[in-house]
């Protein structure tokens, strides 16, 4: 009965701790229009922690109402995969393959489906749902990637006049000249990415919390095309 009852405690614990995992992701349903000359579009997207303690998280990838000839693959913080791997953390044409994606309290993670459609017109969706490791048939939550490629929608950007200014900086960034301008990307001198922004909703780019140092600073169109990559220098209040 005691082996019953802690077993029951034990299980109630866990069900508790997993339904307290809490995540904060870009959006539910995004939508992307391309060039379907284009080699890819990428539909952007992010993930991240807002959980009090660290979580491994794993993605499963599903294809629908495709055009015929497109394929699709995902980007994490930890790698882009091939359009063959549907899942981080799963057995894939009998091979196992294990690497989730760890996120500590605060941590962000790019989730990103890249869109190979082979010169093909259509219209087609990809959705990503979200579990921890531990409990794979728990869904935390799904990002539904819609994708409409008939006509050419990216613009054309003045390089030369898109800048980041103050550099250095202490705190935030803002970009001069921005207009058309969906993403930044700040990657670390190792090439590691350590802060993504939705320039659609934020004008001011925090890097307070960063340590002192040189970044690069990826700026891309709604449509994940790069636009231009500058560097920045970040400096500490702190003598």
């Amino acid at each position: 009965m005691k082996q019953t009852l802690l077993f029951l405690s034990l299980f109630l614990m866990t069900s508790a701790i997993s339904a307290q995992i809490s995540l904060k992701f870009s959006g539910t349903d995004l939508f992307f229009t391309g060039d379907p000359g284009e080699a890819e579009v990428v539909g952007h997207a992010y993930v991240v922690n807002t959980h009090s303690t660290a979580v491994q998280l794993r993605w499963e990838r599903e294809e629908m109402d495709f055009a015929e000839g497109w394929t699709s693959a995902v980007c994490d913080k930890n790698q882009c995969y091939s359009s063959l791997v549907f899942t981080n953390v799963g057995t894939i044409n009998g091979v196992p393959l294990n690497v989730p994606v760890l996120l500590n309290p605060g941590d962000t993670s790019i989730l990103d489906v890249h869109l190979y459609p082979n010169g093909t017109k259509g219209t087609g969706q990809v959705r990503v749902c979200v579990t921890t490791v531990s409990e794979p048939n728990n869904v935390i939550g799904c990002i539904n990637y819609d994708f409409n490629l008939t006509s050419s929608s990216t613009k054309d950007f003045s390089k030369a006049a898109l800048k980041v200014y103050p550099n250095p900086t202490f705190d935030f960034f803002n970009l001069q000249n921005a207009e058309g301008v969906g993403f930044v990307k700040v990657y670390n001198t190792l090439g590691r990415l350590v802060k993504v922004f939705d320039a659609s909703f934020e004008k001011n780019f925090y890097v307070g919390d960063l340590p002192s140092g040189m970044y690069l600073i990826n700026m891309q169109s709604k449509n994940g095309k790069n636009i231009k990559t500058t560097r920045i220098v970040k400096k500490s209040l702190m003598p």
